[in-house]
């Protein structure tokens, strides 16, 4: 399966989570008959506390009830879902979920969940702001950053729409790159132009490293301070699809895009070769490609975060891995170039402390272009050719339709795109809103809050954060697992947490500092060319944190696009980001009693609470130093308690798709039972406190939390999808041994108490 480009450190998201629900998250309001069919048959707290009389049935009965029309339309939304014949303690997915996706049925389109549901309307919105008028230029508190988002919007927008392919943009700026031109598509090409030092200096300006990532990272052992991270290159397929059974496959496909793309640039310049030179290129570019994939890591060992405190020293690593290619015993003097073009003033020399990942993958990638080298001409054939593709791959997004046509075409064959996901003619909107929260975050941020975001947004949710935080301390308190000493250090690390809400005040307050910090970005006559001017500042804006040092939460240091409909969490700076996009409704919505919040949002709250204590988070300790810092007693019991919560997703199959991979989504598993009992801790604490006696009240709560995970897929592709869907098509149900639902839903007398109604015979 393809892989999409990857930072060589990355934060624990919540990726794709609400594109991840199927069920709408069933919120739990009382309505009157003439709202529903389903007579009512109990209370809820009011929004303002007071009493209403409420007919039902023809009887009037004095009962609490919320009757904001938000409250009645989310009430409707809900008893739509549910289905009644559906014993919960058998199948409580289904009870939850069935007639959502009976009233949404794929054929042939989309999954429709109501995470996506919201996305549309998040992505609406943006769409909306990012319109361009004359009048832009003259709004007294439009900033030049917010113009910028605009005008790169919307000749995205054009591009693809309209713009058919016009290969004078790309190869001006591939010939800049590569002199003499890319080998495959130039007639009598001439090796002695071709300098694979400068070449690969060239293109690195811009994002494209076709041998090693260069990345500054924070120093997982001193998170204040940075270092230089090198790992192995993003490839058209994991190491683990190639050695699988559908690697030929793969492999097949790409080598067709390549000979496409390059036809069709061909046919754009009325250039010409023969097929067969063509396909003998494309072969060498495949073969270059699929070696340097198979002598790096697997999905697993990649996702090892340990690796990253395997400091050495930059002339130890030289001497050690990298003596054999021109290239590889530059290295030194090749970074020192590449943190020039940034005005790094942090000197490199062979004192200079590095992280590679690995010894072993970076002395057989030097092994490999050593083996060109002395191939000779034909050698820098082949080097150039990779490059060149490397260039095009990089910016297949930023092109037009018909050159992403092919790459769709590509990625349908190996089922990384389903017969089920739109053609990329009708995500153009979409497409382009992604590339500018990606491109320009800060922007973005400035247009979304002046225009949605309501001004007592942070203070409502800073207190949804809070009291979550107050239940999952209490559960900590509770852990018979945990030794004293270890529980006193965790509680430290809850106690240190940051929470990044909704949006950065320190953004939406210094329009100037945002104007700077776009400042390098530029308008360019193309989409193109536009592009590689973001990427530029991207590099420089990477590389400059050399000479830094961190400060937790920075939002100029660390952009984040607030208009996800997301949540996550950076174990790295121990800070959980619950983003703007996510807090609508249903997930949040200020009109409906407070306990449906604390069900809803606070699921995800805890979620990414528990992040920081999961398999990935247990390992920095409460100052963000990546440690052993569990006594072994703990660390026992922790790891006996994942295993047994690896073998319990392992077992959850769904038929033609297969079974979830229990070991590859355990961070996620422990973090949607951690959320599930978080958040229904926090909703029994808030009845206390506020001496809500009615039990249906925290067990809607339970039910809101079971329809959290699923969505309709005719087919699903590859092995990380394939254990991500099915995580999410089983966690309605399994998610559910933490809280017992059967234990609070009455089986004898089906009384259907948390429902405000009784079930129907």
């Amino acid at each position: 399966m393809a892989r999409r480009n990857r930072k060589i450190l990355g934060s624990t998201r919540l990726f794709g989570m609400l594109y991840g629900l199927l069920c709408l998250y069933p919120v739990f309001f009382p309505v009157s008959a003439q709202k529903t069919e389903i007579p009512y048959g109990g209370t809820v707290l009011p929004l303002n506390g007071s009493t209403t009389t409420v007919s039902t049935l023809g009887n009037s009965t004095q009962a609490l009830v919320c009757s904001t029309d938000a409250c009645v339309s989310l009430a409707n939304q809900f008893l739509s879902s549910v289905n009644f014949s559906v014993d919960p303690c058998d199948d409580f997915y289904a009870f939850s979920c069935d007639n959502y996706i009976a009233a949404r049925p794929l054929n042939g389109a989309p999954g429709i969940s109501v995470g996506l549901e919201v996305t549309r309307r998040v992505g609406s919105n943006i769409k909306e702001m990012l319109q361009l008028t004359p009048e832009d230029y003259y709004v007294y508190d439009q900033t030049d950053a917010e113009v910028k988002a605009k005008r790169a919007y919307n000749q995205c927008v054009d591009n693809r729409l309209f713009g058919s392919f016009n290969a004078k943009a790309l190869l001006t700026f591939m010939n800049a790159v590569l002199p003499g031109g890319w080998p495959i598509i130039t007639p009598n090409w001439d090796p002695s132009q071709f300098d694979l030092f400068t070449v690969l200096l060239d293109a690195a300006v811009y994002g494209v490293q076709p041998f090693f990532i260069t990345e500054v990272i924070p120093d997982l052992t001193a998170p204040t301070q940075n270092l230089l991270a090198f790992a192995q290159p993003t490839t058209f397929a994991s190491k683990d699809t190639l050695n699988s059974e559908d690697g030929a496959d793969t492999a097949s496909s790409y080598l067709q895009q390549i000979v496409e793309t390059t036809q069709l640039i061909l046919n754009n310049t009325e250039g010409s070769r023969p097929v067969s030179s063509i396909l003998n290129d494309a072969i060498d570019i495949v073969d270059l490609e699929i070696n340097i994939t198979l002598v790096g890591l697997n999905t697993v060992q990649e996702g090892d975060i340990t690796l990253y405190t395997n400091k050495t020293t930059f002339g130890f690593f030289q001497d050690a891995a990298l003596r054999r290619s021109s290239l590889f015993r530059r290295f030194i003097d090749f970074h020192r170039g590449f943190l020039a073009t940034a005005s790094v003033s942090t000197p490199i020399d062979r004192s200079t402390i590095v992280v590679p990942v690995t010894f072993e993958v970076f002395a057989s990638l030097d092994e490999i272009v050593a083996s060109l080298e002395v191939m000779g001409s034909e050698g820098k054939r082949q080097l150039a050719n990779y490059i060149g593709w490397q260039l095009i791959n990089a910016n297949f997004p930023f092109l037009s339709k018909d050159v992403q046509e092919i790459r769709e075409k590509h990625l349908r064959r190996i089922k990384v795109m389903n017969e089920d996901t739109p053609p990329v003619a009708n995500q153009t909107e979409t497409t382009c809103i992604r590339t500018l929260q990606a491109a320009l975050p800060l922007a973005l941020e400035l247009l979304y809050v002046k225009k949605y975001v309501p001004s007592d947004l942070q203070p409502k949710v800073a207190m949804l954060i809070s009291d979550t935080e107050m239940g999952f301390a209490e559960l900590l308190r509770q852990a018979s697992w945990m030794t004293s000493a270890t529980k006193d250090l965790a509680l430290q690390k809850l106690d240190n947490m940051l929470n990044f809400v909704a949006f950065s005040n320190e953004v939406v307050n210094n329009k100037p500092a945002v104007n700077a910090e776009y400042s390098q970005v530029r308008i360019e006559a193309t989409f193109f060319n536009t592009i590689q001017t973001v990427k530029r500042y991207l590099v420089n804006k990477n590389l400059k944190r050399l000479d830094m040092v961190n400060v937790r939460s920075d939002p100029f240091r660390f952009p984040m696009d607030i208009t996800q409909v997301n949540a996550y969490n950076d174990f790295v700076q121990n800070i959980i980001f619950i983003l703007s996009g996510i807090l609508n409704a249903p997930l949040y919505d200020p009109q409906v009693p407070q306990y449906l919040n604390y069900g809803a949002i606070g699921a995800i709250i805890g979620h990414e609470i528990t992040h920081g204590f999961d398999t990935t988070g247990a390992l920095f300790d409460p100052n963000q130093i990546l440690r052993v810092w569990w006594d072994n007693a703990t660390l026992e019991a922790f790891i006996q308690r994942s295993q047994g919560i690896v073998q319990q997703y392992s077992g959850f199959c769904t038929a033609g798709i297969g079974c979830v991979n229990g070991q590859l989504t355990v961070g996620e598993n422990i973090a949607d039972n951690g959320g599930v009992k978080a958040a229904y801790r926090v909703v029994t604490n808030f009845l206390h406190y506020t001496r809500i006696s009615f039990s249906q009240v925290k067990y809607a709560v339970v039910i809101s939390i079971g329809v959290f995970w699923a969505f309709p897929r005719s087919s699903v592709g590859g092995p990380r999808s394939k254990s991500t869907w099915i995580h999410r098509l089983h966690a309605g149900t399994d998610v559910f041994p933490v809280v017992q639902p059967c234990l609070v839903w009455d089986r004898q007398t089906r009384s259907g108490e948390i429902l405000f109604a009784q079930r129907p015979p």
